[in-house]
C-alpha cells in the first residue's frame, strides 16, 4: 500500500469527526519541543524539532540505512484546531551511499517544499505525514560522471513519492 493510500485512511477515519471537535476547542499555540522517528526520503532518521509559540518550527535529524543521513527542516504551522496542523515549510537531506556507479560512496542531496499534515494527541504523542509538492532529487551518477546530480521534479511525477516523510513521536511543551 502507497504512503499517500495510508494518508488517505489515516485522514479519512481521523479527520473529519476529529477535526470538527477540534475547531471548537481550539487554544492558543505553546512552545514546544518535539522528538519524533520515522523515514524522511527513504532513510530511518531520528528528530528533534522546536516549536515557537508564533507557528515557525525548526528540526534536524540523523539517520541511516545504507549509510549516514542528515535533514533539517524550517517551516510554519498552520493550525487547524488544538489537535491538528498543517505544516508547510522546505526540507535539505543529505545522504551518503556506496552504490554500484559509486564504490567509493556518493552524497545524495535532496531539496524539497513539502506540507504536512501533523496530528498532537492531549498526551503529547504525535504523528505526522509530509507529502513533498516540489523538488530536487538526486539523479545518477551518469556514465563518466563520480556523483549524483539533482532535478527538478513535482507533485505530478511518481519520484516525489519516495522522499515523503512519516514521523511518530513525543511532544514536550516548554
Amino acid at each position: 500500500m502507497g504512503r499517500a493510500a495510508l494518508v488517505a485512511i489515516v485522514w479519512l477515519g481521523l479527520g473529519p469527526r476529529a477535526l470538527a471537535a477540534d475547531l471548537e476547542t481550539q487554544a492558543a499555540p505553546e512552545q514546544s519541543v518535539a522528538v519524533a522517528g520515522g523515514l524522511v526520503a527513504l532513510t530511518l532518521s531520528a528528530e528533534v524539532e522546536l516549536q515557537t509559540r508564533w507557528g515557525p518550527v525548526v528540526a534536524l535529524g540523523a539517520g541511516n540505512r545504507r549509510g549516514p543521513a542528515v535533514n533539517a527542516f524550517l517551516g510554519d504551522t498552520v493550525r487547524l484546531g488544538s489537535r491538528w496542523s498543517l505544516r508547510p515549510g522546505i526540507r535539505v537531506a543529505r545522504s551518503w551511499l556506496t552504490v554500484d556507479a559509486c564504490p567509493r560512496g556518493c552524497t545524495f542531496d535532496f531539496y524539497l517544499g513539502e506540507i504536512g499534515l501533523r496530528y498532537r494527541g492531549p498526551s503529547g504523542f504525535l504523528f505526522e505525514c509530509g507529502v513533498p509538492l516540489f523538488g530536487w532529487l538526486p539523479v545518477g551518477p551518469a556514465v563518466g560522471e563520480t556523483q549524483p546530480h539533482p532535478r527538478f521534479y513535482t507533485l505530478a511525477t511518481g519520484e516525489m513519492a519516495f522522499a515523503s516523510t512519516l514521523l511518530f513521536g513525543f511532544t514536550f511543551d516548554l
